[in-house]
């Protein structure tokens, strides 16, 4: 299989194989799988770890080759030839966005799916954000190790928290804030009938300091044994109604707003200098009718450099006007069915 630049649409029955070529470029980027946090699942019985190798072209010039191999115990990537010093910077020079078969779990879900959009997306465009994040975690996990040993060395952990939350918040906010308006964005260029309300919880009670919120707390955190506020408990609350009748939205409604939010997020990842994203989008025709699907596709091709889109035949999508390699798979093993031959 030689995939090409667009779309590159991956078909075939439940079972074949399609899913598992977006985890194997998943798993190269990330160092892990969309569908396992344990590697015993990757790992195919009878051997020692799962070993992947990908060969990257960013440019007219620029070329990698990256390795990864993960056993049980450790993960090991190489960029050309040498031991990559951090998992970021295999991040950098492949960025990957993964949209699930229902992507609205991104709406409907617990709070922790979108922090965890939400750092994803931050990552990529600003870049003392996961020093942030590393410290306050830091931070976050003595001050609760503390509480259990009975609390009664706070202050140092709660000064550090208080130092980073309150850049993790400065920076969420920013974000969100262009954030939501790209998807606003999105939704008027689809035409799509919706109206939708965002509202950023930072996970603290507003207007106060998160060191002070700390201090007010700590009875009750020494009770719980565990830290109740600060940005690990923040959230992006998204409220919407379709316009005419203000009924709540449908299931394929809330795919397609999930989806505004993934591609908005690409976008700005895009005009902050990141190479382009490669899109690895499962089962897009599910639940959307024909219009929708084109919607989805022209947004593909405008925004994205290369996508692996999935379904069970090249009929379930609208295909008549984009460009597209198309594959099958059975059993699998891969085969060029149509589309160009680069």
């Amino acid at each position: 299989m030689l995939p090409a630049s667009g779309i590159n649409l991956v078909t075939g029955d439940n079972g074949s194989g399609k899913t598992s070529l977006l985890e194997a470029v998943y798993l190269l980027a990330r160092g892990r799988s969309f569908r396992h946090r344990e590697s015993a699942p990757l790992i195919r019985e009878g051997t020692q770890s799962v070993q992947i190798v990908g060969h990257l072209e960013t440019g007219s010039s620029s070329r990698h080759v990256i390795g990864m191999a993960r056993s049980k115990q450790e993960v090991i990537v190489r960029v050309d030839g040498r031991a990559a010093a951090k998992r970021s910077e295999i991040l950098r020079i492949l960025p990957v966005q993964w949209i699930g078969p229902e992507p609205q779990t991104l709406l409907t879900a617990t709070p922790d799916i979108r922090r965890s959009f939400i750092d994803q997306g931050l990552f990529h465009v600003e870049h003392s954000y996961l020093g942030w994040l590393q410290q306050y975690q830091r931070a976050l996990d003595q001050r609760n190790a503390e509480l259990r040993r009975g609390g009664e060395n706070l202050v140092g952990w709660e000064i550090q928290m208080d130092e980073a939350a309150t850049e993790i918040d400065h920076l969420r906010g920013k974000y969100l804030e262009n954030l939501v308006q790209s998807m606003q964005r999105l939704l008027a260029a689809w035409d799509f009938d919706l109206h939708v309300e965002s509202r950023y919880q930072r996970g603290w009670r507003e207007g106060e300091a998160l060191g002070e919120v700390l201090k007010g707390s700590r009875l009750v955190d020494r009770k719980q044994r565990f830290t109740g506020n600060g940005p690990h408990r923040a959230d992006l609350v998204v409220k919407s109604a379709n316009l005419r009748s203000g009924r709540r939205l449908s299931r394929g409604q809330l795919k397609m707003l999930a989806c505004a939010f993934f591609f908005a997020q690409s976008r700005i990842a895009s005009e902050h200098g990141l190479l382009s994203e490669i899109l690895l989008f499962d089962d897009l025709a599910s639940e959307l009718d024909d219009g929708n699907r084109r919607k989805l596709l022209q947004e593909i091709a405008r925004t994205y450099g290369q996508a692996f889109v999935t379904a069970l035949t090249d009929n379930d999508l609208p295909l008549e006007n984009a460009a597209c390699t198309m594959f099958h798979v059975e059993h699998g093993a891969f085969s060029q069915t149509g589309g160009r031959d680069t």
